[in-house]
């Protein structure tokens, strides 16, 4: 077998071995605008605000899902300080999502831009924006 720069041929995957990684457990973005990011998630996308453990919602917020999963986790960033300057490569944040239309209109209503994609072989509508920090994301609807 060839070798790869990464060792895949030694990962599970290559060994038929159970695969350790089940799903996206949650996303961390940085922001300034704590205030800000917080609106949107809990007023576009109806996510759930809490504290994260032992903190205060202003400095360090959890969003839930609708099972009460913390998805995305919000830190607050020193106004000024440089947001995401060691991501590298990170492109997006995909999320499940319900309620296609509504979830448009209700982003149309109130000034963000979007962009939607269709993939009908697969019954997938998606709706791309960016939230206040600039992460870009892709909200994917099956079924709905």
């Amino acid at each position: 077998m060839p070798s790869t720069p990464h060792g895949f041929i030694k990962s599970a995957i290559w060994k038929n071995l159970p695969m350790p990684i089940l799903a996206i457990d949650h996303v961390n973005i940085r922001t300034p605008d704590m205030d800000g990011t917080i609106a949107f998630f809990r007023d576009m996308l109806d996510m759930e605000i809490t504290a994260a453990p032992g903190r205060r919602v202003e400095h360090n917020a959890r969003l839930l899902d609708e099972a009460g999963r913390a998805v995305v986790h919000l830190l607050r960033e020193k106004p000024g300080a440089p947001v995401g300057e060691d991501n590298g490569a990170f492109d997006h944040v995909a999320l499940e999502c319900s309620g296609y239309d509504a979830l448009l209109e209700r982003l149309g209503r109130n000034g963000y831009r979007v962009r939607t994609n269709e993939v009908a072989e697969i019954g997938l509508r998606q709706i791309f924006v960016h939230e206040p920090n600039g992460v870009l994301l892709e909200l994917n609807f099956r079924g709905d």
